[in-house]
């Protein structure tokens, strides 16, 4: 009897289980949201500019940072601890032409320098004896060479042999060789004193009096502090318009006065990225400094064919969106010329519509709706 009952409750249960999950299953079903239907994108309405291509006279905006046209870097060829000149070597200090820049020790050099002139005479005064035997009409020359040789001075240039048989002696006594090693040893000895070879101003220094300078070291930059040189691009359709000595007036940013720079140099090479070469202009202002940005514009009155918009249409990879069948594309176009904050492009046929705003996340095929142009 109670075997019956178990078995009963427990079907009861199992039916109660199967009826609960199918209702659970159907609530939950209940609780998804339908599926969204695709609605359209709405139109973006946007401003315009039409393209009409014509022919544009504009002159070259040119802007640049100034170079000094006469610098150098100021390098040792030799090692040797600096010395304390008439003049520190230290950013803002002048030297005239021929003054000296920088002083290594040179002592150990210079000695060794007149122990091989005293050498040197020692084997010369044994060769002259042979010379005034076998070739008396040279020996006055040669002995006049040697009475004038000062071991303290720079090696005179030796007396001219015309003689064959001379110069075969000579070579033995190994006269040619001694010679050209102290040449070699005087032009080494120069390279301890450093001469300004013009009037100009130390602008980075970076070595101190009584440290040692290794060879190789750069110990600062010498310039003109007059003679200046601006490097600008052009569009390359506009070179051949520029001629070598045209004259440009320059401002400083922020300043009214005017400088005046010549086009010395024009640059054979192309930029192939912006499709512009180089010309650099040549002013020379005492009241002007090497890093300053000066801007003006270059007087061509030059010709171009396009479409004038401002800069900011054009992407990064050369491109304009247009308004095609109401949908936004991208065309590509080419920068015949840059001024300013304005471009002149060509590639884009009469009629194009160009969109005339910044458009953020733009998808090519979204529709468009023009407003404006």
């Amino acid at each position: 009897m109670k075997k019956v009952t178990v078995r009963r409750i427990s079907t009861i249960a199992a039916i109660v289980l199967l009826i609960g999950g199918y209702l659970l299953k159907n609530y939950l079903g209940s609780l998804k949201e339908p599926p969204r239907q695709k609605q359209d994108l709405a139109a973006q309405k946007v401003e315009t500019i039409t393209v009409q291509n014509q022919l544009l006279e504009t002159d070259i905006y040119l802007t640049g940072r100034i170079q000094s046209s006469n610098k150098f870097d100021v390098y040792s060829e030799v090692t040797g601890r600096l010395l304390s000149g008439t003049k520190p070597f230290k950013e803002g200090v002048s030297f005239n032409r021929g003054q000296v820049l920088v002083q290594l020790d040179n002592t150990d050099a210079r000695l060794a320098l007149v122990a091989q002139r005293s050498s040197f005479l020692s084997n010369l005064s044994q060769v002259l004896p042979q010379i005034k035997l076998d070739y008396n009409s040279d020996f006055n020359k040669w002995q006049e060479f040697i009475l004038n040789f000062d071991p303290e001075k720079s090696i005179s240039p030796l007396p001219e042999v015309s003689n064959a048989q001379l110069k075969n002696l000579l070579v033995a006594r190994n006269v040619y060789n001694l010679y050209y090693s102290i040449k070699s040893a005087e032009a080494q000895l120069s390279k301890y004193t450093i001469i300004a070879p013009f009037n100009g101003v130390i602008s980075t220094a970076n070595i101190n009096p009584n440290t040692l300078i290794r060879s190789g070291q750069l110990m600062g930059t010498f310039l003109d502090p007059n003679s200046f040189e601006l490097e600008a691009g052009i569009p390359v359709v506009l070179v051949d318009k520029v001629k070598i000595g045209t004259v440009i007036e320059l401002e400083v940013r922020g300043e009214d006065k005017k400088r005046r720079g010549v086009v010395r140099r024009i640059s054979q090479n192309v930029d192939p990225g912006t499709q512009t070469a180089k010309i650099y202009i040549e002013m020379k202002y005492p009241d002007l400094y090497e890093g300053m940005y000066l801007s003006g514009t270059l007087p061509l009155k030059a010709k171009v064919e396009g479409v004038k918009i401002p800069g900011n249409l054009l992407q990064s990879d050369q491109t304009v969106y247009i308004v095609e069948d109401g949908l936004i594309r991208k065309k590509a176009v080419h920068v015949v010329f840059v001024e300013n904050e304005e471009l002149i492009i060509s590639g884009l046929e009469n009629g194009t519509e160009i969109i005339n705003q910044s458009l953020t996340g733009a998808v090519e095929g979204n529709p468009v709706e023009i407003v404006g142009s």
